[in-house]
């Protein structure tokens, strides 16, 4: 009985193992079914392969690997699974892992896809100091190793780019850390890469730049905004320089600021061009500057203006700005629309942009003169956006540079006709020289034949004709050198009312009697520095203009005044002058008729009337003295032709001036000396006329050689412009030899200043009375009152 009772209890204990291990196989099966799943479902490949590299096991990640079902890879070796050169490459890796060492490498695959990057760990299961098998887990790393690859190639372009830009360029780190400069940021700084890397660029930065330039780069980096510094910083060869930085922020995937790229550009020269204007303007900033602080800081980050209106145009809120620019206040504004404020003139184009918005259309750059509370117009340049139901405006005040242009282009205007009417002066001067030589063989000879043996009637008159053209050419020629500003002037101290007032009958016998003249010649007004006889011609040249305006006749009105020019004019220098003015009443000009006025032979008269050259002269003469011409005229209601002379600090000459016979001298040896051949034979004439024993040449170096071979003569008589010696370097040179040697210089215009021992000048065209009184007013010792003449 006992040991059927010990069979039964082994049976059941039999029983209830069986019953138990079927349950743990159970219990395995869903544990390794969970563990099949949690593996399948990685996005990596696990494994395990044996001592022999057969995978006894392998998650579905490595199907498509492979390209092999997955109950084709387990069983089989990885030399079986794995391409030939693939395997060759794998296991080192493998066989190191089996000897014990665990590994982390990367390594390329040939996916059927194509060539994937991974990463493997090779871990080896050791039991009891025994490696039986490796377990392996691969990554598909490829999209990130690509990444890092784009990312790797960026920084290789940019540092490319970087250093052949010409520009200091560098990269800060969120601590202000310099993590990359480039090769012109290392040479500006005469530093290597590292050096440069760790350089504390705040050690060449000028003392007076320092406290401004730390505040905005703190202020700067806190904005994480871009900006821009501008400073002075030491070179790397000691120089200074300025620089313009722009920094510009740069922030990582999370929106945090990770530091700035910074660029430099050198602004000396810029700096140095416009330091007046940067002046100026950091002036105005500065103004700028303290304004935008008291003002609210959504409407007052700018000077502009900004306004919100409805599409109707109805002004809805208003910044402070406006009151700023229009003084208009803010309740002053809002409610209405700007029709109010806007320039006559300007309504149209006005109401035009406001259609454009109504339909939708931005309006940029549109500019218009709204009306100040002062009264006068300020000109805005307004964006306007509309958008929904509403339109948002920034309005500019762009009237100082508007008016800066236009004062531009008159400065521009002026500078080209200065440089036209100096061409013209030039051109006209030149002319006149060649002229004069022309004329004077030709009023020379006149004269001689009118002086010598009597002719008949007919005769004599053709010979005054023709005399007196030769003297209206003469006049002509005098006319261009007063505009070309080469005339010869004798400027002397002159009293100008008693020389107005002597003109009265020669004036009032040239206008005829249908016109009226009236005076208006202040007293005890000081001398002016003028030449007498040049300003007779003006005034003439006016009147006769004045005249010319009023066909039907009118009031000219001739003024005398003294003004005080105290500042400094477009066309004279401050000072003391006096302003002689001519006014009619006739038809007057238009723009470009005034425009031109002062031009040589431009004239309105019909052809033949004039000669187009009266106003250039006197424009020319008022300019040779030192003065001004300004002409106002209005079509319609005539013309005020003012004349601006200089005053004089000397007491007047009142010398009378005449014409009377020079008293009679001896007979002197005079040398002549002129290159051309015409008027060195006519003025031999006319001297030996005047019974002087004349020796000629053609050159400066001719006389001279007469000189030291002896020749001693009374007067040396000797044209300015020559070639190889001009008439001052002759006188020079021959008082170097014969130091009290009179001279007397003939010319067509003056060509620079004379020595002061050159006393004796005569102006070419001139006739046998000129050249007896030019040379009466030469101090000739041993002949009383200077070179004279002998009646034959």
């Amino acid at each position: 009985m006992a040991a059927e009772s010990s069979v039964e209890r082994i049976a059941a204990l039999e029983a209830e193992n069986a019953a138990l291990r079927r349950q743990l196989s159970g219990v395995h099966a869903r544990t390794a079914r969970q563990l099949r799943g949690i593996a399948d479902a990685l996005p990596v490949m696990i494994s395990f392969l044996d001592r022999d590299e057969r995978f006894v096991f392998a998650n579905k990640a490595y199907e498509p690997w492979f390209g092999l079902p997955l109950d084709q890879i387990i069983g089989r070796r990885l030399s079986e699974v794995m391409p030939a050169e693939e395997y060759a490459r794998r296991a080192p890796f493998v066989h190191r892992a089996l000897a014990g060492e665990t590994l982390r490498y990367e390594q390329d695959f040939r996916h059927p896809t194509g060539l994937r990057r991974t990463i493997i760990h090779n871990i080896p299961q050791v039991v009891e100091d025994h490696v039986v098998g490796v377990y392996a887990m691969v990554q598909d790393i490829t999209d990130q190793w690509h990444a890092l690859e784009a990312a790797r190639e960026s920084e290789i372009r940019f540092r490319r780019i970087a250093d052949s830009a010409p520009v200091p360029i560098w990269v800060t780190a969120s601590d202000r850390t310099r993590e990359f400069v480039n090769e012109a940021y290392c040479a500006f700084l005469g530093l290597t890469f590292d050096e440069a890397l760790r350089f504390d660029w705040r050690t060449i930065l000028h003392v007076e730049d320092q406290e401004r330039i730390l505040a905005e780069s703190v202020a700067g980096e806190a904005s994480r905004q871009a900006f821009t510094l501008e400073a002075r910083y030491r070179r790397g060869d000691g120089e200074w320089r300025w620089v313009r930085s722009i920094s510009q922020p740069r922030f990582d995937g999370d929106g945090m600021p990770e530091g700035f790229i910074g660029v430099a550009t050198d602004i000396t020269a810029a700096k140095n061009a416009e330091r007046e204007a940067l002046d100026r303007a950091r002036e105005l900033q500065a103004s700028v500057d303290r304004r935008t602080l008291e003002r609210d800081r959504l409407w007052s980050l700018s000077t502009d203006a900004f306004a919100v209106c409805d599409l109707n145009g109805v002004w809805l809120s208003a910044s402070p700005a406006w009151t700023t620019i229009l003084g208009w206040s803010t309740s002053q504004l809002l409610g209405r629309t700007s029709a109010w404020m806007v320039h006559p003139d300007d309504r149209a184009a006005t109401e035009q942009a406001s259609k454009n918005l109504l339909a939708g259309l931005p309006q940029r750059a549109f500019s218009h003169r709204l009306r100040s509370a002062d009264g006068g117009y300020r000109i805005i340049s307004w964006s306007a956006v509309p958008e929904g139901d509403r339109v948002y405006c920034i309005g500019r005040d762009v009237t100082i540079e508007r008016e800066r242009a236009d004062a531009m282009r008159q400065v521009e205007d002026a500078l080209r006709q200065s440089q036209k009417m100096e061409a013209l002066g030039q051109l006209t001067g030149g002319v006149a020289h060649d002229f004069n030589n022309l004329l004077t063989p030709i009023l020379g000879t006149l004269d001689l034949l009118l002086a010598r043996s009597p002719a008949g009637e007919r005769q004599t008159r053709l010979l005054d004709g023709a005399l007196q053209s030769a003297l209206r050419a003469k006049t002509l020629v005098q006319r261009l050198l007063a505009y070309s500003r080469r005339q010869p002037l004798e400027a002397k101290p002159t009293a100008l009312k008693p020389l107005l007032e002597g003109l009265g009958d020669l004036l009032r016998s040239t206008i005829g009697p249908t016109i009226t003249i009236e005076a208006d010649l202040a007293d005890n007004l000081p001398p002016a520095m003028v030449d007498a006889n040049q300003i007779e011609m003006a005034v003439l040249n006016l009147v006769v203009n004045a005249r010319d305006a009023m066909p039907a006749g009118g009031r000219i009105q001739i003024s005398l005044s003294a003004h005080d020019q105290t500042e400094r004019g477009q066309d004279v220098s401050p000072g003391q002058y006096l302003m002689l003015a001519v006014a009619d009443e006739g038809t007057g000009m238009d723009a470009e008729t005034l425009a031109r006025a002062a031009e040589p032979f431009f004239s309105t008269k019909a052809s033949g009337a004039g000669t187009g050259l009266g106003l250039s002269m006197v424009h020319g003469l008022v300019g040779q003295l030192g003065g001004a011409l300004r002409i106002h005229s209005e079509v319609g209601k005539g013309t005020r032709i003012e004349m601006l002379l200089p005053v004089s600090g000397q007491s007047p000459d009142t010398a009378v001036r005449g014409d009377g016979e020079v008293a009679a001298g001896d007979a002197l040896t005079i040398l002549l000396v002129d290159d051309e051949p015409l008027v060195r034979a006519n003025t031999a004439a006319m001297l030996a006329e005047l019974h002087h024993q004349v020796v000629d040449c053609g050159s400066g170096p001719e006389a001279i050689k007469l000189l030291e071979a002896g020749l001693s003569p009374d007067l040396l008589v000797t044209d300015q412009v020559m070639p190889q010696m001009s008439g001052v370097e002759l006188v020079t040179a021959a008082r170097q030899r014969r130091p009290t040697l009179p001279a007397l210089i003939i010319s067509g215009y003056p060509q620079g200043d004379e020595p002061r021992l050159v006393v004796g000048r005569l102006a070419k065209p001139f006739g046998v009375r000129d050249l007896a009184a030019a040379m009466a007013r030469l101090p000739v010792p041993g002949v009383a009152g200077g070179v004279g003449t002998r009646e034959g």
